[in-house]
This record gives structure tokens, C-alpha cells and sequence, in this order.
């Protein structure tokens, strides 16, 4: 499998329907602003000349991959700033207010998944962002919730906040939604298995792609000491490149699961 021509792949379907990168662009913008609109203060990234990061950008991709201190306004924990946000307690409103949060972000993830596993030759657009994103949202719904009982737990006791790392069992549970349909437990199962039948691969990818990240950091951090400009720059190379890793994986997970390629 090699990762390279994955990534040219995944770069010239990006290239082809640029838009794509206007959904995690839109997100991570609302996330920014609404950060800075509720604290009234801008955001400054924590100054780093130079990281090293392994691992596999999620999907939508989001700026906080590489800018760990990226700020949400809602809830958020990383090894920087540990817990932060509106939602710091369970009450009714914190609760409705995350289930909201969750139903709206799970349709963006559903809609996301729809565009960049599609064909080429079915030319996706707008409209079928909207339209399949309906069909599979309450399966990213019911995932996200699962994924989200940990941080849950570091609510009531912040030194559960950690057991978030189990969540990378279930990377590849939304690429077998997406690919595979089917019941959402045959999605779980699917995507399990794949990763431990596939853990070598997946820490290759971990590396490959994370060296292409490793090199965007520095650019990232020099913009973003810019201020808010820089910051809304780095949204903008971030959800390029991320998307593009994305479709990588994808055609990843496709050639394997459907067709055994190795």
C-alpha cells in the first residue's frame, strides 16, 4: 500500500471539488469566533518554534491537531489547558445545550463523510452534503455520544478525562459508516476489526502523514503568532491538507476492507 499515491489521490479529488474544505473552514471559524465573541478576548496560540506530531487527523480535520491549545467554548480538554469551557458541570441546561451540540456537529460529520467518499464521476456538491448527510447523521449521533462519555466522566472527576484516549479504537468505526453502510453495529464491528487487523498500517500512517504535518507545524505557528488573521490562515491549510489525508484514508480503508489490496 503505498501511502504516497494515496495522498496524490486524495489531493487531486480535494483539488477537483475545493469546496469540500469550506465545511471544516466554516467549523473551525464558528469555533474560533464564538470563543472570542463569549470571552471577549482574542486567541493567541501558545508560541512553539517546532513539534513533532504522529497520528491521523480526524475528520472534518480541525486546527487543534496542530494548534493543541485551540480554543472551544463549549467543552474542551488537552494536555495544555486540561479542562475549559461553558460546559464545566452536569445541569439540565449543560446537558441539552451538549446533546445540541452533538445532534449539529454529527449531521456535519455525516454530510462530510458523504462528499469525500463519493466517486468522482458523480461530481459531489453542495446539495449532496445536505441531502446524504440525512441519511446517516444519528449513526454519527450515537458515536459521538459513545466518544463523548469520557469527557462526561472528566466532568464528575477530571482525572477521568484521560480515558479519552480509548476513543482510537473507533477511528475507523465513521470510514466503514461511510463506506460500508449497513447497521451501525456492523459499522462498529467492522471498524474494530480493521484497525487491530490493520494496526501496522495504521501506525505507518500515523507516521507518514504525521511527518507532513510535522513540516506544516512551523508554518502554522509563525502565522498564527500573527494574531487572528494568521489564525483564520492556518483554518484555511489546515482543512486542505487535512481533507486531503482524509480522502487518503478513505481510499485507504476502501481498497483493504472491499478489495483486499495490501
Amino acid at each position: 500500500m503505498e501511502l504516497g499515491d494515496r495522498f496524490r489521490s486524495g489531493r487531486e479529488f480535494i483539488n477537483k471539488f475545493l469546496w469540500i474544505i469550506g465545511i471544516p473552514i466554516f467549523l473551525n471559524l464558528t469555533q474560533l469566533f464564538s470563543y472570542q465573541f463569549i470571552y471577549k478576548t482574542n486567541y493567541l496560540p501558545i508560541t512553539k518554534l517546532f513539534t513533532i506530531k504522529i497520528g491521523i487527523i480526524p475528520a472534518p480535520p480541525s486546527v487543534s491537531f496542530l494548534l493543541e491549545d485551540f480554543p472551544s467554548p463549549l467543552f474542551q480538554y488537552n494536555n495544555i489547558r486540561g479542562l475549559r469551557g461553558i460546559i464545566y458541570e452536569f445541569n439540565l441546561f449543560n446537558v441539552f445545550l451538549m446533546i445540541t451540540f452533538i445532534l449539529i456537529t454529527s449531521f456535519i460529520s455525516s454530510g462530510y463523510f458523504s462528499v469525500i467518499s463519493a466517486k468522482e464521476e458523480s461530481r459531489p456538491g453542495i446539495r449532496d452534503f445536505f441531502i446524504n448527510g440525512n441519511e446517516n447523521w444519528y449513526k454519527f449521533f450515537i458515536l459521538h455520544i459513545i466518544e463523548f462519555i469520557p469527557f462526561a466522566l472528566g466532568i464528575v472527576n477530571k482525572r477521568f478525562a484521560f480515558l479519552a484516549i480509548m476513543n482510537f479504537i473507533f477511528m475507523y468505526v465513521e470510514y466503514s459508516i461511510a463506506v460500508d453502510g449497513g447497521r451501525l453495529n456492523d459499522n462498529f464491528k467492522k471498524g474494530i476489526s480493521f484497525l487491530f487487523n490493520n494496526l501496522g498500517l495504521t501506525i505507518k500512517m500515523a507516521f507518514y502523514y504525521g511527518v507532513i504535518f510535522s513540516l506544516l507545524n512551523i508554518v502554522v505557528y509563525l502565522l498564527g503568532s500573527l494574531g487572528t488573521l494568521g489564525v483564520i490562515t492556518d483554518i484555511i491549510i489546515l482543512a486542505y491538507f487535512g481533507a486531503i489525508v482524509n480522502r487518503a484514508v478513505l481510499e485507504v480503508y476502501t481498497l483493504i476492507s472491499k478489495y483486499d489490496v495490501i
